[in-house]
């Protein structure tokens, strides 16, 4: 039993992982192409290319998709029987596994071997996909800190106000 179940996730994780590169580059094909054809320069495509991938590389390792698809997959699991109950069951695994993993940080790692592979010349133009990469990391981290740093300037502008007096006169009215 427990080798079928490995099997089953093994299965909807090589679907998910089909999926992730069909979907990548299927919709940065059409896009780049629609592109092209409202006359946009091939440079320009290339570019608009990459920010089609940089915006689902920002989907893809975020938590919220995943809480998402694991909320949906617990709703139709409650309904489900038979097969596509396990495969369901196989899923929210697979998800569970992979809202454990550190994607942001594996996408920075990717961001490293890119550099890498492309000082040794085994990989040209990796600058493309190392700013994308740069730029996924960049937006989780200032995403991570702006509460923090929010936080902190209504503090200072609290003492600020306080320290004016302004506090007293706002409580009056």
């Amino acid at each position: 039993m427990k080798r079928k179940r490995l099997l089953q996730v093994l299965i909807m994780g090589l679907f998910y992982l089909i999926f992730v590169i069909l979907s990548l580059t299927v919709l940065t094909d059409l896009i780049m192409q629609g592109a092209l054809a409202l006359g946009l320069s091939k440079k320009g495509t290339e570019n608009l290319g990459m920010i089609v991938i940089a915006i689902l590389a920002l989907v893809y390792t975020s938590e919220g998709f995943y809480h998402a698809l694991s909320k949906t997959i617990e709703r139709q699991l409650k309904k489900a029987k038979g097969w596509w109950a396990a495969g369901l069951k196989a899923q929210q695994i697979l998800l569970n596994f992979l809202m454990a993993l550190p994607l942001r940080t594996i996408l920075f790692l990717v961001y490293l071997l890119f550099i890498i592979l492309e000082q040794l010349e085994l990989i040209d133009k990796a600058k493309d996909y190392v700013t994308i990469a740069v730029f996924v990391v960049g937006v989780d981290r200032v995403g991570k800190t702006i509460p923090g740093e929010k936080e902190k300037f209504q503090t200072y502008w609290g003492n600020f106000r306080r320290l004016l007096g302004l506090e007293a006169k706002d409580e009056q009215k």
